[in-house]
């Protein structure tokens, strides 16, 4: 039987007719709706096999109360066969070897007769209670669903239809520097090389943005992970991609955790190609990757000997489209570290940053076991 939580006094006022169905199966009916008057459901009656299967097909009901019917038969039958394919019954009857074995097998609740009118009125309110609860539940899932396909009827919209100008941009721009180059003046070569540059840069943005926004619908695969090896793999992936000279790296013996695979290697990707990109100012650039633990468990650290930034900005690095340097300084879009809180999020982690302006930068992040 499910977990059941009883409602407080008061509450029978929040069950509305459109809401709550009752369903009462007995001969004489009338003493059982006017217990039940009180909760504003609406109530239904039936005193035979057919009406009870008949109702059951056609309502989804919260509750059933049945009351000394002759066959345990069609208490199965009235739990197989309707809507609510959890629907919870209460029976009222003498006890005997077969009703133990049902009330075991199925969502079923057993009161002897005469029954405790306190006791009836109160475990229909739990179920009741519970069965609102379980609809709300399905309705905000069918909403988030709904939501969910406009974000991927807007993330497809985005892929395909805004980026058929931006091709057409970059492919005139490009048209114009081969074989328009010495019809030129000033600074007009350098102002198409600036728009193609600048289309570029919006093409990578829209690319981070569809990543960000399918990280909160993408399906997680829990397994080890071998962090140490995993950094090792992507620093090599990140530098092949960029012109030299690189940071000396150092990565200790890492705890393995438990994450998924893609995820961690894209946060990790962001995270380092950060380190990278705010160390190039600095001679004998460094990056070290470690780990250490407290009171709340293991923690990881990517740490670097770059610009850094003011302490003050810490969190603001985490939100979308926020950066601590300005374009001119250092290239990026603000989208890398929305990206790794976002995975740290799905894990149910915390990442955190610490820094003091031209002292370095330290990232954090933990995921619990």
């Amino acid at each position: 039987m499910n977990q059941l939580t009883e409602l407080k006094p008061g509450e029978k006022s929040q069950f509305h007719r459109a809401n709550s169905q009752i369903l009462i199966v007995d001969r004489a009916p009338g003493e059982l709706e006017r217990l039940f008057k009180d909760f504003q459901a609406e109530i239904f009656t039936a005193i035979d096999d057919h009406e009870v299967l008949s109702l059951v097909r056609q309502y989804d009901f919260s509750l059933a109360i049945v009351k000394n019917v002759s066959s345990y038969e069609l208490v199965k039958r009235l739990h197989e066969e309707s809507k609510n394919s959890d629907l919870p019954i209460i029976f009222l009857s003498a006890a005997s070897a077969d009703l133990e074995r049902l009330c075991k097998q199925s969502e079923i609740h057993h009161l002897f007769l005469p029954p405790d009118f306190k006791q009836l009125t109160s475990l229909a309110s739990i179920f009741i209670s519970n069965r609102l609860n379980e609809k709300e539940l399905l309705e905000k899932n069918k909403q988030l669903g709904l939501i969910n396909a406009e974000l991927e009827s807007f993330s497809y919209a985005v892929s395909h239809d805004l980026r058929a100008p931006l091709r057409a941009v970059t492919g005139f721009s490009n048209v114009l520097v081969k074989k328009a180059t010495d019809k030129l003046e000033g600074d007009h070569l350098r102002y198409l090389n600036l728009i193609i540059n600048n289309v570029d840069k919006l093409n990578d943005q829209i690319d981070d943005l569809l990543i960000l926004s399918r990280l909160s619908r993408q399906i997680m695969h829990i397994d080890q992970v071998d962090l140490a090896a995993l950094s090792k793999s992507v620093y090599k992936e990140l530098t092949q991609s960029l012109n030299g000279p690189f940071p000396e790296i150092k990565i200790m013996e890492l705890p393995r955790l438990k994450a998924d695979f893609k995820m961690m290697q894209m946060m990790l990707h962001q995270l380092l190609d950060n380190a990278v990109k705010f160390s190039t100012h600095n001679e004998k650039s460094k990056i070290e990757i470690g780990w250490d633990n407290n009171e709340n468990g293991n923690f990881y650290y990517i740490k670097d000997n770059g610009i850094g930034f003011e302490e003050e900005n810490a969190e603001m690095l985490f939100h979308l489209f926020q950066k601590a340097h300005s374009e001119e300084e250092f290239d990026g879009n603000g989208v890398g570290l929305a990206i790794a809180k976002r995975i740290i999020n799905r894990h149910n982690g915390k990442i955190w940053a610490k820094s003091n302006s031209g002292d370095g930068a330290t990232f954090y992040f933990s995921i619990p076991v």
